[in-house]
């Protein structure tokens, strides 16, 4: 009987510790995926504040304010088309989908 009482032990310490070592990589797998989170959510949000800051370098905001209609785009074409080329070609580079401008409305 001693030896059965021993594998039943030897059984249950090996489950309470398969249990244990199971709740530890649970615990350390879920804390590495939401720090990981944490780190794509501050990468994608320095990308775009780069792609901005890039962006904006390319923009004379003068001309851009003066932009109220596609009569003044077209009377200003080749600036206008001129940024618009160097915007699409950041976009291609840095693999943007999107380059928007926003602008007040009164």
């Amino acid at each position: 009987m001693g030896m059965a009482k021993l594998q039943r032990r030897a059984k249950f310490f090996c489950i309470v510790l398969c249990a244990v070592v199971f709740g530890a990589v649970t615990i350390l797998t879920v804390k590495n995926s939401s720090e990981m989170q944490t780190i794509l959510e501050d990468s994608v949000k320095a990308q775009l504040i780069s792609i901005s800051l890039a962006a904006r370098e390319l923009i004379d905001p003068t001309k851009l304010e003066s932009y109220n209609s596609p009569e003044d785009i077209n009377n200003d074409a080749e600036s206008y088309q001129s940024t618009l080329e160097q915007l699409q070609s950041l976009q291609s580079k840095v693999g943007a989908r999107y380059i928007l401008h926003l602008k007040k409305s009164e």
